[in-house]
């Protein structure tokens, strides 16, 4: 008569600490010896993740494939055990556990079973939101299966609620579901699937039934100690085991001479983690513990990982007694790998964004840096340089947007005072590189600096800023209806009394331009152009002039008027709405000269021709000339800005914006 599992934990030892004294010897594992039927493939140890071919990703939806099938397993004393598996293609071997399912978060994932065996075989989630499948996929039929993956974890997928499913499971039909990556700060992530074996059970399949199931063999990712695997680890890492328990009963796993720390059990996170030498995982259940590598662990050192429960055992006892071996493993120190990499590929530099901030200026660029399809190398490090290039590895360096560069894909970023710069137009390139040593090739885009003479957003409540003020009765800094910020400028029309600011600092430019927000505010100028803004040599000739009038019909309009030659020669008068506007006049003296304006960002008053002995001197900003006794209203300016030069550019900046995604 077979003996109970009580009698076999009480030979084995319920305690983890034998292993020390039982266990001085050689750890490594040894190779095991494919010994197969024939028909019947043999089942290799593999916790790996099902391959590309059989798990797609098109969009948000990850379209899986298994195939349930028969095999054979080798376990330490014992060779040819019958065994079912799950594979991830038709001409595969089974493996127990079956290959790792890996998803994401926000993914649907479909998986279709494929049943090779001559009974039902259905799939199930634990832990998923999916109603069980009690009808499955019939002998050589096919069912499949839909999953709303909405949070990250750690899961199984076994044999499900069809009448023989229990013993489905215990026979090897299981396997992992990974959904996210780990937590942020690990170092490694070990998965970790155990369960128990029993011989005599699995080779009376498909005859016998769980009532004679007594495990001879614990196995963790299908081997049993000393087949099992280390888990390597270096000095100081963070170590994220993943428990799955496709066991018939509970169990629970510690690690010799240290401790873990429970972040999740079934998936959900623990609103307050639980410090442990060991905790018990259900049948069916998962859980996720983080383990701390101490960082003055030599190269060499080893942790046993075990079971509390005391399933360290193979096989039936002999003249001494059970051999040491099931759920037993080793977490082992070991050195840095020397990792000889084979890319030679170039990662790439997306499109540049470049722009100025707006509350400290300074220049910005950011990209991205992609190794992903080009040798698939992490990201190391980017620079950037203004104006000339010095070379691969002599730029300034850029910052990774996360903080690190150790992803195939960064979103990259650099900045530099805007002060630092001459105003005209600068190149600016960037470089990215990846671990391998591989150069991108150089992304490149400009900025220009326009040479900014006069700024006044009127947030200092006076006209400082400015030359010379007349009509002050009429001007008055305003918070009511500011255009932009806390206020502006406000210009009161009263009849044919002017009212204007003045700027000086020219001195026979022969280039100009400026920009500023402008609302009428429906003035009326009793039909009559009105000078809104006016640039003058020193003689008092006018050089250029940008009108406004409120027609008998009601309509708003501005336009743009220069001198050419001996006389001024006017553009078309622009229609516009009744709200605040961005006005960009730009004036230059040449044989091809003249003035143009640009409303809200578009070209819509210009006039062009020899205006080359021209010169300015002062500008001026207001009602100034051309009202009458009919004229009426207030008009309200804001952020006015004066450069120069004719870059076309903004000249006073707005926030910088970030890339969208590549």
């Amino acid at each position: 008569m077979r003996r109970s599992l009580i009698r076999r934990a009480g030979v084995a030892g319920t305690c983890l600490a034998l292993v020390t004294a039982v266990v001085p010897v050689a750890f490594a594992a040894r190779p095991g010896t494919a010994v197969g039927t024939p028909g019947v493939a043999t089942i290799g140890p593999s916790a790996a993740a099902i391959p590309s071919a059989s798990c797609t990703l098109v969009d948000t939806t990850r379209t899986c494939e298994l195939w349930a099938k028969t095999g054979t397993i080798d376990l330490p004393g014992s060779s040819g055990i019958t065994t079912l598996g799950f594979a991830p293609s038709a001409g595969t071997e089974p493996q127990v556990p079956g290959p790792t399912i890996k998803a994401n978060p926000g993914e649907t994932l479909v998986v279709t079973l494929h049943n090779t065996l001559a009974e039902t075989v259905s799939l199930a989630f634990p832990g998923q939101a999916l109603a069980p499948d009690t009808a499955g996929a019939p002998a050589g039929g096919d069912a499949t299966y839909t999953l709303a993956l909405d949070g990250s974890g750690t899961f199984l997928y076994e044999a499900g609620l069809t009448p023989n499913g229990p013993r489905q499971v215990a026979m090897g039909l299981y396997g992992a579901l990974v959904v996210g990556g780990p937590p942020p700060g690990v170092d490694k992530d070990s998965l970790v699937v155990f369960g128990g074996i029993d011989p005599q059970s699995n080779n009376a399949w498909p005859a016998g039934s769980l009532n004679d199931y007594e495990p001879d063999y614990w196995v963790i990712n299908g081997r049993s100690y000393p087949d099992t695997e280390s888990i390597d680890v270096r000095p100081g890492d963070t170590l994220l085991l993943r428990y799955i328990n496709a066991g018939l009963g509970e169990e629970s796993m510690g690690v010799l001479g240290l401790r873990q720390t429970v972040v999740a059990m079934d998936g959900t996170p623990l609103a307050w983690p639980m410090d442990v030498v060991a905790e018990t995982v259900p049948a069916g259940g998962t859980m996720e513990a983080i383990v701390e590598i101490p960082a003055s662990a030599a190269v060499g050192d080893r942790y046993a990982l075990g079971s509390g429960h005391g399933h360290i055992f193979n096989g039936p006892s002999g003249p001494d007694g059970l051999p040491m071996g099931g759920l037993l493993t080793f977490i082992t120190v070991v050195p840095e790998p020397v990792v000889v990499s084979t890319d030679t590929q170039s990662p790439l530099v997306g499109r540049l964004a470049v722009g100025i901030t707006q509350a400290t200026p300074r220049v910005v660029v950011a990209t991205t840096a992609d190794d992903r399809g080009h040798g698939g190398s992490a990201i190391r490090g980017a620079e950037w340089f203004i104006g000339a290039d010095p070379g691969a590895g002599l730029a300034t360096p850029m910052i990774a947007d996360d903080g690190s560069f150790d992803g195939q894909f960064e979103r990259i970023r650099g900045e530099a005072p805007v002060s630092m710069l001459r105003p005209g137009r600068h190149v600016i390139g960037v470089r990215a590189v990846d671990a391998a040593g591989n150069w991108a090739a150089l992304g490149t885009s400009w900025i220009a600096i326009p040479d900014t003479r006069l700024k006044d957003d009127f947030e200092s409540g006076t006209l400082a800023a400015w030359s010379a003020t007349r009509g002050t009765s009429q001007l008055a800094v305003r918070a009511a209806g500011a255009l932009e910020g806390r206020r502006s400028l406000n210009i009161t029309v009263r009849g044919a009394a002017a009212a204007y600011l003045v700027d000086a600092s020219p001195s026979a430019w022969t280039v100009y331009r400026a920009q500023f927000a402008f609302q009428p505010r429906g003035t009326s100028t009793g039909g009559r152009a009105m000078d809104l803004f006016v640039g003058r040599a020193a003689s008092g000739a006018v050089a250029f002039r940008i009108q406004y009038r409120r027609t008998s019909a009601g309509l708003l309009q501005v336009r743009a008027v220069s001198r050419i030659g001996a006389a001024d020669r006017a553009g078309g008068w622009v229609t516009i709405a009744n709200r605040t506007h961005q006005l960009d006049v730009t004036w230059r003296a040449s044989a091809t000269g003249g003035v143009t304006l640009l409303v809200d960002g578009r070209s819509r008053s210009a006039v062009n021709g020899d205006n080359r002995a021209v010169r300015l001197d002062d500008v001026r900003l207001g009602a100034i000339a051309g009202m009458s006794a009919g004229s009426t209203g207030r008009l309200v300016v804001d952020a006015f800005v004066s450069a120069r030069d004719t870059i076309v550019a903004p000249l006073w900046p707005a926030p910088f914006t970030r890339l969208g995604p590549e």
